[in-house]
């Protein structure tokens, strides 16, 4: 199970910037998501706090002696990100440029662009959310946005990538988590507010494109599996937080947690391992040739994107190491 919900988390940016872009009736955002995002970091938190969190952080040194940090984040927080920022300022101040998987800020003041991405989840054939989802789930589905205060009528013309992406902020909504505190979030507010440059490794576009040409059956899969796990869900991300203030990425991601699993058949197997495939071990790949190239550039760049990339045989610390550079693991 907590495999499943890393697999989640991995695209929550995506899912943060979908349920605002779906509201029926979305104000003009103007400079309201920087000011929020500025504010964040601004914000109080317990000093005590400052000798507990200390997620991973790694520098990745090049042969001239260039310098780039690999920061895994999570995307979704409590006061303690507050404090993970204020741990990590002291070599965010020396870079030139944050990067980070796209820009959520100036995403959601980009309403042009906005409207091109939702169209693409919008059923265009006549069809409308219930002619794709089995009868109960549909009901089950709808029954706990109605809960959550999240549901419109309009949302029926929405296709299943949607639904399960809404349905999954309906359930971390009854977390102690939220996004503002996410610190993805915090660190695009402290870049903002220090006038740091700002780099995207990939776009909001090509993260939908991950979740439009994923098959529907995986996104039905998804939308049972959380809604079959409830507050059990929400509970096991937080434990994933957790790992992450202690700096244990590896923990994160360990699937050994099993209560509340379904049994999956052979094709539904295959095709859950394209699904992490894509959003996972590919965008991995991806991300470690920007990397290498802002190592090549002579900037030094904060690269700061989910936990679940830096890990593993496709990670970033793995995949930079093999390529040469000295990568070491440093406290914050």
């Amino acid at each position: 199970m907590r495999r499943i919900c890393a697999l989640l988390l991995s695209l929550l940016l995506l899912l943060v910037s979908l349920a605002s872009c779906a509201q029926p009736e979305r104000p003009a955002p103007e400079t309201r998501e920087t000011e929020t995002a500025v504010r964040e970091t601004e914000t109080a938190f317990d000093p005590a706090l400052l000798d507990t969190v200390h997620p991973a952080l790694w520098r990745v040194t090049g042969p001239e002696g260039e310098t780039l940090y690999l920061f895994g984040t999570i995307h979704l927080g409590d006061e303690r990100s507050l404090a993970a920022l204020e741990n990590v300022r002291p070599y965010l101040d020396t870079c030139d440029a944050l990067a980070v998987e796209f820009n959520t800020v100036a995403y959601q003041r980009d309403l042009s662009q906005a409207a091109r991405d939702m169209a693409n989840f919008v059923y265009t054939d006549g069809t409308t959310i219930r002619d794709h989802l089995p009868g109960t789930l549909y009901e089950e589905a709808r029954q706990y946005l109605k809960d959550a205060r999240m549901y419109s009528a309009l949302y029926d013309r929405y296709n299943v990538a949607m639904w399960s992406q809404l349905l999954d902020q309906a359930l971390l909504s009854e977390g102690r988590l939220d996004t503002e505190k996410a610190m993805d979030s915090l660190l695009l507010g402290y870049a903002y507010k220090e006038d740091l440059e700002i780099l995207e490794l990939e776009s909001a576009s090509f993260q939908y494109r991950i979740l439009l040409d994923t098959p529907e059956e995986v996104h039905i899969l998804s939308m049972r599996e959380v809604l079959g796990l409830g507050k059990l869900y929400t509970e096991q991300v937080e434990l994933m937080y957790d790992c992450w203030c202690r700096g244990d990425p590896e923990a994160m991601m360990d699937p050994s947690s099993t209560s509340g699993d379904m049994t999956y058949t052979e094709e539904q197997i295959r095709m859950l391992e394209d699904y992490e495939n894509a959003m996972i071990h590919d965008r991995n790949a991806g991300m470690a040739e920007k990397a290498a190239g802002y190592l090549e550039s002579g900037k030094t760049v904060f690269l700061a994107v989910g936990a679940g990339h830096m890990i593993g045989e496709t990670g970033l610390v793995n995949t930079l190491e093999t390529a040469g550079y000295t990568v070491e693991r440093i406290g914050t």
